[in-house]
């Protein structure tokens, strides 16, 4: 893992107009909680630094006092409102033999064959939550996702094991899948909603001709409405997700051999 070394300083200066003070002379108040807490003081360059890294995954070696080293990992970083300077960091120290709590970056390799048909990526999760202890951490995850068509996903039970590593995010939360091509789902539902509407005339004509007519779609439409239920019934919500995915497939499927 990238090891950032950084310098820093005890302070006693504690309360609001104290370190105002220490900002006008180009120091950022900074905290390292590990078994304790204990304040100290970076430099603002050093400060502006770690702020620049803040989506990479690094340890930090803090020489504090030029005596006594701590390694430790970026816990939060406070920005000024206004001027959109740091105004305040905390470390996680990182203690021999403790587990700890922390956030890796995802990365996907390759490109997938469902965009190659016209599919989209959609990018649900790009972090995931781990314990280990710190000897263990591991710069990212990686997934090759280059094999994946339209509709497919990647979840998190899908990450490789990593030994020492425990993933904390729930197995089922998707990270990403490849959705239909931009405005394939709005045609189908124009498509539908004309279908439907079509019905809605053709069985106002139909009423037009009698009672016997309306008894004979009112019985046919009680039977579909409970083989329906029976079928809502079977089906779970994911089953009918897929169905619904599959259907889009088809439909797509069927514009393109138009």
């Amino acid at each position: 893992m990238k090891v950032v070394e950084i310098e820093a300083e005890s302070r006693k200066e504690i309360g609001k107009n104290k370190v105002k003070k220490l900002r006008k002379e180009d120091k950022i108040p900074v905290v390292i909680y590990g078994e304790g807490s204990i304040p100290l003081t970076i430099k603002a360059s050093d400060a502006l630094k770690l702020f620049s890294l803040r989506h990479d995954k690094f340890l930090i070696k803090l020489k504090i006092d030029k005596k006594d080293e701590k390694d430790a990992l970026m816990k939060d970083i406070q920005l000024d409102p206004v001027k959109n300077t740091v105004n305040h960091l905390d470390f996680l120290e990182l203690i021999k033999g403790k587990t700890i709590t922390t956030k890796i970056p995802l990365i996907l390799k390759g490109d997938p064959e469902g965009v190659k048909m016209g599919g989209i990526i959609e990018h649900f999760l790009w972090e995931i939550t781990i314990e280990c202890l710190p000897k263990d951490i591991p710069e990212s995850f990686e997934l090759d996702i280059s094999q994946l068509n339209i509709s497919d996903a990647l979840h998190v039970s899908d990450l490789k094991a990593v030994e020492g590593v425990k993933i904390l995010d729930k197995d089922e939360q998707v990270i990403m899948m490849v959705g239909l091509p931009t405005g394939v789902g709005e045609e189908v539902e124009e498509e539908e909603a004309i279908e439907g509407e079509e019905g809605e005339a053709v069985e106002g004509e139909e009423a037009v001709e009698g009672e016997e007519g309306e008894a004979k779609e009112g019985k046919e439409a009680a039977a579909e409405g409970e083989e329906g239920k029976e079928k809502g019934k079977k089906m779970t919500p994911e089953e009918m997700a897929m169905a619904r995915r599959e259907k889009r497939k088809e439909d797509f499927a069927g514009k393109k051999k138009k």
